[in-house]
């Protein structure tokens, strides 16, 4: 299941980014910390997918710290890659982080993670900012 999101992320970031080739598309992916096996397992099958598709990629570990996950973003957008998947540590925090990335027109896709204030919009709700929102649950 985990490669599979993974998967689905990189999928949904390459339709997402309208590139004209796989070789011109440069993915970002920002994980909430490698040393964990679920977040592992992600970044792999996001990484594999990306590959398969001849796609390439640059991956951050933010090692738990959010304020390390946010210039990891702002590093992303700063490179202007085509895509961006992100696993927040901080859901409220990510929904700034979509914005900017939004405001460049670079897509981004929420992985197994809402993005934005769970007080205020319906887990259900995905932000409307982002591509996609990959999860495992229904």
């Amino acid at each position: 299941m985990r490669k599979i999101i993974g998967t689905l992320g990189a999928i949904a970031l390459v339709c997402a980014s309208g590139a004209v080739s796989a070789k011109d598309v440069m993915l970002g992916y920002s994980s909430v910390d490698l040393s964990y096996p679920f977040a592992a397992a992600i970044a792999k099958g996001f990484q594999d997918a990306a590959k398969q598709a001849g796609v390439k990629t640059v991956v951050f570990d933010a090692k738990g710290n959010v304020q390390k996950q946010a210039n990891d973003i702002d590093d992303l957008i700063a490179q202007k890659v085509d895509g961006i998947a992100i696993m927040p540590l901080d859901s409220t925090g990510a929904q700034g982080w979509v914005d900017r990335a939004s405001a460049k027109d670079i897509p981004t896709v929420g992985v197994a993670s809402e993005i934005g204030d769970p007080h205020k919009r319906p887990i259900k709700q995905v932000y409307e900012k982002l591509a996609a929102l990959v999860t495992q649950d229904g």
